[in-house]
């Protein structure tokens, strides 16, 4: 997202993932915005709030940044 940033596909002056993503909501193509805020919204929750998920939340959360990056041609 910073490199994306940076190469001036959107304008963000925040470093940080939700700031990020919530501008380059409209910029970039995204799969499924939404699940993959949502997924950043449960990380911050288990980082920062000690909240703990299920194995089947956890393993869906990261097939969606999976597809969203192979989608991007990043893996």
């Amino acid at each position: 997202m910073i490199a994306a940033r940076d190469t001036g596909y959107f304008a963000c002056g925040s470093d940080y993932p939700g700031p990020l993503m919530d501008a380059a909501r409209d910029a970039l193509p995204w799969l499924d915005w939404q699940a993959l805020r949502d997924g950043l919204r449960r990380r911050n929750r288990v980082a920062h709030d000690g909240d703990l998920y299920g194995a089947d939340q956890c393993i869906a959360d990261v097939q969606c940044v999976e597809a969203q990056l192979a989608g991007w041609g990043i893996i």
